[in-house]
């Protein structure tokens, strides 16, 4: 048996390749958000949400659901406060802005029941 071709990182060139992939389309799709005045859409916002879920919670159950429960503000607000103490230097906190503003935004706060399709990964 082959063994797979890895880049760095560790992970697999495949799958490195479709997670430099899926973040060359979170920074193109934040940056239109930003452009236009618009919140973030649902793909963006779910994959911006997976790379924060802590494993449980509101947070996670809206990265896997797109449900957003009570006390989700609290799970970003959780990541924020992460983020800065490992000091991305900002890298991470208007990703959290956006996805603020999409929980705040969007109208229907139910699960989505397109949400694990896969045009949505």
């Amino acid at each position: 048996m082959e063994q797979q071709q890895r880049l760095e990182g560790g992970l697999p060139d495949e799958e490195a390749a479709r997670a430099a992939e899926r973040e060359r389309r979170i920074k193109a799709r934040l940056d239109i958000a930003w452009r236009t005045g618009r919140r973030i859409d649902d793909w963006t916002a779910k994959h911006i949400a997976r790379g924060f879920d802590p494993g449980e919670g509101p947070l996670h159950e809206f990265a896997t659901t797109g449900a957003i429960p009570p006390g989700i503000e609290a799970d970003l607000t959780a990541a924020g406060e992460v983020a800065q103490d490992l000091e991305s230097e900002g890298v991470d906190l208007p990703r959290i802005t956006a996805l603020g503003e999409y929980f705040t935004g969007r109208l229907i706060k139910t699960e989505m029941p397109y949400w694990n399709e896969p045009s949505m990964e």
